[in-house]
């Protein structure tokens, strides 16, 4: 297993292709020195950065701060760790601490690496979307479905595939810019689901990944990219917690999506409502 990321550095790598050179510069040095975040001075990051305080201060907003004191309490928190994760020698009280700090720790730096900019494209782009299709197979096929489950409320037309079989011999329903390809896959390297992204892309489908890495292939194919982190769990599994934040992306893919749609479609909040109203449904499969 590699070394693991703590939140500041998770951040940084999900936006560094979009900094200025100065701000990458002001970056540079703050991931040289990232355990020291919480005590460095805007004086001591601008004469050892070799930058500006402008550039520091424009580094902060493009990491979703308003300044240096904002961008501290945002990122000095513990990062996640392998002093975490559960072994067989764990207590059930240890076991029950360490998954709920795992996935509150999880979720917390997923929502940190990916900014509410990346939801509202995305949930645009569902939401101009006429048909859907969430790929994503073995452990991602809960989040594929959880995504579809959700989006189905929406009124659109959506395909799921969560086999490698399905995906390899069947042609996807994306083949025109009005489709949207939801690909979930934690390494970003599945064969089946990159292959898919590259069909897609090549039909001019919109793309929107769910993944722990921005290198990825899959990454480099999407349009958007929605970044959680890997977090040791037990033994070899490192991705449990990235799935429930995974979950938790998804739910908030969505609803930016209604709310888009319920503010542009004459109708859809009244359609909505119809569609969700749980109360409703109960009653009539209760008769």
């Amino acid at each position: 297993m590699g070394k693991q990321l703590n939140k500041f550095e998770l951040a940084v790598q999900e936006r560094y292709g979009k900094l200025s050179g100065q701000e990458q510069k002001v970056a540079d040095f703050l991931l040289a020195h990232s355990s020291q975040l919480a005590a460095l001075t805007l004086n001591e990051i601008t004469q050892k950065s070799g930058t500006s305080k402008s550039s520091v201060v424009r580094f902060c907003k493009s990491m979703g701060a308003h300044g240096l004191k904002e961008l501290k309490v945002a990122f000095s928190k513990p990062g996640i760790g392998a002093e975490s994760s559960i072994t067989w020698g764990s207590s059930i009280p240890q076991i029950f601490n360490s998954t709920f700090t795992g996935i509150i720790n999880t979720v917390e730096s997923a929502f940190y690496t990916t900014g509410s900019k990346c939801y509202e494209e995305a949930g645009q782009m569902i939401a101009d979307a006429q048909t859907l299709c969430i790929i994503g197979i073995g452990g991602s096929e809960l989040v594929a479905h959880f995504c579809a489950t959700e989006c189905m409320r929406l009124g659109k037309h959506i395909s799921t595939y969560t086999d490698t079989f399905m995906l390899e011999q069947l042609a996807l329903p994306v083949a025109s810019k009005s489709d949207v390809l939801v690909a979930v896959s934690c390494s970003g390297t599945t064969h089946s689901i990159v292959d898919a992204a590259r069909i897609a892309k090549s039909h001019g489908s919109k793309i929107i990944s769910f993944t722990t890495n921005g290198e990825s292939p899959l990454a480099g194919l999407s349009d958007v990219v929605l970044i959680a982190p890997t977090y040791p769990v037990f033994c070899d599994d490192i991705h449990s917690f990235t799935r429930i934040a995974q979950i938790t992306q998804a739910n908030v893919l969505y609803l930016a999506a209604a709310t888009i749609m319920g503010k542009t479609i004459d109708g859809f909040r009244e359609q909505y409502v119809n569609l969700t109203n749980y109360r409703k449904i109960h009653e009539q499969t209760s008769v």
